[in-house]
């Protein structure tokens, strides 16, 4: 990069990434790459950083940034063998409104719970959840209990 070429930075705990893209919009999405491939997960983690536009080869920090954020879902653990998770939201289980069983408002959004018809593993969705780091509301945020209404599951399929 030549000093009067103006280029992004990402900037994500504590290291920087120079990112060779043409434009703020592919910035931010090869910052949330970044963050989204930044280890494993076992229940929602909210990642942000910030990307700024640095001008003629400066390295330093100016008014011209924007923050990304990413909320990383965990993946769904395993099913029945060879399955896939067949997601219910049966009233008889999640109590609530019968016309939208186990859901609640919260917030300026809602949470909801769904259930695996073949294996019982509860699904939680809380699409107004906060970073308890930062205090950003306005998350999505899910949690997984696995084979939490199993008995419920396998007395259906009889």
């Amino acid at each position: 990069m030549s000093d009067n070429e103006s280029y992004f930075v990402f900037y994500y705990e504590g290291e920087q990434h120079v990112l060779d893209v043409p434009d703020w919009a592919r910035a931010k999405d090869a910052a949330k790459r970044i963050l989204r491939e930044d280890g494993d997960v076992t229940e929602t983690d909210h990642r942000y950083g910030r990307i700024e536009l640095q001008l003629g080869g400066e390295m330093e920090h100016h008014d011209d940034y924007e923050e990304v954020w990413v909320s990383v879902q965990p993946p769904a653990p395993p099913c029945e063998p060879d399955e896939e998770h067949e997601w219910d939201t049966p009233h008889e289980l999640l109590g609530g409104n019968e016309s939208c069983p186990g859901v609640y408002g919260h917030g300026g959004g809602v949470m909801y719970t769904e259930v695996c018809v073949k294996c019982g593993t509860s699904k939680h969705v809380d699409t107004w959840a906060q970073d308890r780091a930062t205090g950003r509301q306005g998350l999505l945020s899910i949690r997984y209990e696995e084979r939490q209404y199993e008995d419920w599951a396998f007395k259906r399929g009889d």
